[in-house]
């Protein structure tokens, strides 16, 4: 061959090297700065085509033990389940076994539900049921979510649930519809569902590593999913009994066995026909995303040109996830966490660490996340008191590692009031908050209305700053609803 050009392919492997690697590392600034900024703990893929750019392992598997999560610890990944109950659907209508446009009624003869012989099985996939969720039940949160059904005892309990709105008139996001679909693959296979999928999908693709969730199995490399509150810090998850989650979230899986079912689903497409998988990426239903049969679509402008990205989360007590792929480019991104912030303040979802990622990839600007300063206050707060939070609030002010805005010290008051009934400590984060951002219509506001609930006269003064605030900035009339509530208020008080 031409020494021009060998020099030639061999300068192209070194610039895609060096680009590679570039990207790695910015990458492994970006989820390092989350890890220590207490934003991340879990696993990543990064992968294009069949290279893998970056993985790595974040945080903690066990905070009792101090065991670190490992590239290979498993993780609930709560919605992103529905992808794979919808490919299990698709199986059984590729076999014959079912039909799209067939109804709950026709697979499931002792569902009892209003909707039994008008919601069909594209509906279910396409979240245009028209069905309520569980939460409609009386006590389903506090009490039923933690009970035991077998599959027929479920059926029972869902046929305690009214349709509120008719089928096919329009998109909204449906947990029990997707256990209804594994309801029905377990009723025209006499498989129970777990069984099914790793017969048909785990076992076929090698997901070796992949299970429906039992809460009673012992599962190694498990990593245990913990919730940061407010006040405490990390604490325990929830307990939710399994048997409620079997369709909609319920998987057990890691960034590598996921990545299997990506070449699967993008690539391979062996489990089913190509027809079927061309209509699981076809938008069928507008929300708030186009949505095909478990998946989201979207499309995203860099320059001039569009990327199409298909994607899904999930978020279950514990645990989060997100997987997401760029067709244009057969990029793919598999994010898995094990804590889960019950609080408003500093949280950072996974579909924006995603599309950070994305950004990189097709460098773009990206940031590095700092530290929420309200997080902070509020966990010292909790651990000590109001007077130790504002002490520390100059330290925090005066780093560039932390930051803090008008919203987070509002959501801050919020949650101190609302959640916890602190009262005094929210009027003394407010108090400070307005003298850091006196002309706040927004804290003016939310501080009146907590001293006018108290029959507190002082709400006054920040209820007549909020009208002054209103007629001088045009940036507030999104606060038309609450100046007049403001307004009405004065008046009633004169």
């Amino acid at each position: 061959m031409n020494n021009k050009y060998l020099t030639i392919i061999f300068t192209i492997v070194c610039l895609n090297s060096s680009f590679s690697q570039t990207i790695q590392e910015n990458i492994n600034e970006l989820m390092t700065k989350y890890y220590e900024n207490e934003k991340f703990d879990g696993t990543i893929l990064v992968e294009k085509g069949n290279q893998i750019i970056y993985e790595n392992a974040f945080g903690l598997a066990n905070r009792e033990w101090d065991i670190k999560n490992e590239i290979d610890s498993k993780f609930l990944i709560g919605s992103l389940s529905k992808s794979f109950t919808a490919l299990m659907t698709l199986i059984l209508v590729d076999e014959g076994l079912l039909d799209l446009d067939g109804t709950i009624g026709d697979y499931i003869p002792n569902y009892k539900g209003i909707a039994r012989d008008k919601v069909t099985v594209y509906q279910l996939l396409t979240h245009t049921s028209g069905l309520p969720d569980l939460g409609q039940l009386n006590d389903f949160s506090k009490k039923r979510i933690r009970w035991i059904y077998n599959s027929d005892q479920y059926i029972e309990l869902i046929n305690e649930v009214d349709s509120i709105y008719y089928p096919n008139e329009g998109f909204k996001y449906n947990n029990l519809g997707y256990n209804l679909l594994a309801l029905i693959c377990e009723k025209v296979t006499n498989i129970e569902f777990g069984g099914l999928m790793n017969e048909n999908i785990f076992t076929p693709l090698g997901m070796n590593n992949t299970s429906l969730d039992k809460n009673l199995i012992i599962d190694k490399k498990r990593a245990d999913g913990y919730e940061w509150h407010l006040l405490e810090g990390y604490m325990h998850s929830s307990y939710i009994e399994n048997c409620h989650i079997k369709g909609l979230g319920g998987i057990l899986t890691t960034v590598n066995d996921l990545d299997l079912y990506g070449e699967e689903c993008f690539e391979k497409q062996k489990l089913m026909s190509d027809s079927l998988y061309k209509d699981m990426f076809t938008p069928h239903e507008n929300g708030w995303q186009n949505y095909g049969y478990g998946w989201w679509i979207t499309d995203k402008k860099i320059n001039n040109d569009s990327l199409r990205i298909i994607s899904h989360g999930g978020s279950i007590d514990g645990y989060k996830s997100y997987f997401t792929r760029v067709t244009n480019d057969s990029l793919t991104i598999i994010i898995l966490r094990n804590s889960y912030m019950r609080t408003q303040l500093g949280n950072i979802d996974l579909y924006d660490i995603t599309n950070q990622i994305i950004n990189i990839f097709y460098n773009q600007e990206y940031s590095l996340p700092e530290k929420s300063i309200a997080c902070e206050m509020g966990y010292i707060i909790g651990q000590g008191s109001i007077d130790k939070a504002i002490e520390r609030y100059t330290y925090f002010k005066d780093s560039a590692d932390y930051y803090i805005n008008e919203y987070e010290f509002n959501q801050l008051g919020k949650e101190l009031f609302e959640n916890y009934g602190l009262e005094k400590e929210s009027k003394e984060i407010y108090e400070l908050a307005l003298r850091e951002f006196p002309n706040s219509f927004l804290l003016n506001l939310s501080f009146g209305s907590i001293l006018y609930s108290d029959k507190n006269d002082g709400f006054i003064k920040y209820y007549k700053k909020c009208i002054d605030l209103y007629s001088e900035n045009p940036e507030y009339k999104k606060f038309e609803s609450d100046y007049k509530i403001v307004l009405k208020r004065i008046n009633k008080d004169k």
